[in-house]
Order: C-alpha cells, then sequence, then structure tokens
C-alpha cells in the first residue's frame, strides 16, 4: 500500500505542478496576463519552496519531484506575468479612448431598463 501511496501522490503532484501549464498557454496566446493574481502565485511559491525543503531534509522523493517541478512552472508563470503585464492606468486610459457617444445604447434600449 506505501508503494502505491508513493507513486500516486508524486504523479497527482507532479499533475499538480503541470497544472498551470494551462494559465501560461493561455498567457502566450493572448500576450496578455492581467487577470492572474501574482499574490496568489508568490503564495504557491514560497509554499513550494517550503515542501521542497521539507522533502530535501526528510528524503522525501515524491516532495522533492513534485515540488521543484512546481517551483520551476510557478517561476516560469510569474515571469510570463510580468512579462505580458499592462499598467493598469495605461489599461484604463484605453479603455476610455475606445468608448464614444455612438456606441453607446439610449437608455430607453438597454437591457434590463424599462421605457
Amino acid at each position: 500500500m506505501s508503494t502505491f501511496l508513493t507513486v500516486a501522490t508524486t504523479v497527482w503532484g507532479l499533475v499538480m505542478a503541470l497544472a498551470p501549464v494551462l494559465q501560461i498557454r493561455l498567457i502566450l496566446q493572448t500576450r496578455d496576463s492581467s487577470q492572474v493574481s501574482l499574490s496568489w502565485m508568490f503564495i504557491l511559491l514560497i509554499g513550494y519552496i517550503l515542501w521542497f525543503a521539507y522533502g530535501i531534509v526528510f528524503d522525501t522523493t515524491p516532495l522533492i519531484i513534485a515540488n521543484s517541478v512546481s517551483a520551476i512552472v510557478g517561476l516560469t508563470l510569474v515571469v510570463l506575468v510580468f512579462k505580458y503585464r499592462t499598467p493598469e492606468l495605461a489599461k484604463v486610459a484605453q479603455e476610455d479612448d475606445g468608448m464614444s457617444a455612438s456606441t453607446s445604447a439610449p437608455a430607453s434600449t438597454a437591457p434590463g431598463i424599462l421605457a
């Protein structure tokens, strides 16, 4: 049973470690990382590093493998977030410039408003 749990936790740890690759792929496709929380990613990175250190101290191979891959993928995500993050003020200015009176619907035809 312990061998099964060792293999299962190692494999699932790697699946979890590679899950952010889906977010990385989306960032690369859209060239936008504005929806990714850096706070969330830094909390995860600290956890990966702590669990990796725990695995080293207690010679726990599944923790070492899963958390080293997690840290590499997490760092890659952080780098891409910084690379493709647009400054918030520039983004707001772009949105304001894109709005014009001709594109807004009259109040009487706006959804949810009765005339």
